[in-house]
């Protein structure tokens, strides 16, 4: 019997360490997570800054040095945005708790706000360089809500894909995708 009970006692502590350790593993993964997020919205940040400031230079340079530099800034936010909210997506399923957890749902938001500037920025920067890029709106929703929705970002991911391979000066097509759940 006292054999049982040390291996009981053995089996409880082997379980209890375990279940610790996966805890801090999954809190330091969430962690590592969210500095990559935070990382990413910051550089995000300061190239949506840059752009905006490109707009108000044509007046103090020629709109052909402003447009170049807007073409490089652009092609740096196009390298990196779509990842970005790929990842927000990706970590959202690997938190659990993602509507329990308020910080992925508040950076879907942010990003939410920051792609609406990116569009408008970008809007306004193609009518100023002549530029032939197209943009593409997306407006999505919860899968049980709209059924369509997975469909038509699959067709949106695989033409931003394309877009994104392509050799050319300047990716020809923007893809811009909208969360409306968040509103």
């Amino acid at each position: 019997m006292a054999l049982n009970k040390s291996i009981v006692f053995l089996s409880l502590l082997i379980t209890v360490f375990i279940f610790v350790s996966l805890l801090l593993l999954g809190s330091y993964m969430d962690l590592k997570r969210e500095e990559v997020l935070n990382s990413e919205f910051d550089r995000m940040l300061h190239d949506l800054n840059e752009m905006q400031s490109l707009l108000l230079m044509p007046d103090e340079f020629t709109s052909n040095v402003t447009c170049i530099a807007f073409r490089e800034q652009l092609n740096e936010l196009d390298s990196y945005v779509w990842k970005l909210g790929e990842n927000i997506d990706k970590y959202r399923i690997a938190s659990e708790e993602f509507y329990e957890d308020e910080y992925y749902f508040n950076q879907k938001k942010v990003f939410n706000e920051y792609e609406v500037q990116y569009f408008l920025i970008t809007k306004r920067m193609i009518e100023k360089c002549d530029l032939s890029k197209k943009n593409i709106l997306f407006f999505y929703k919860d899968s049980k809500e709209c059924g369509k929705c997975d469909d038509q970002s699959f067709v949106l991911r695989d033409i931003n894909y394309m877009n994104r391979n392509n050799d050319a000066e300047i990716n020809e097509v923007g893809v811009f995708s909208f969360d409306m759940d968040l509103n």
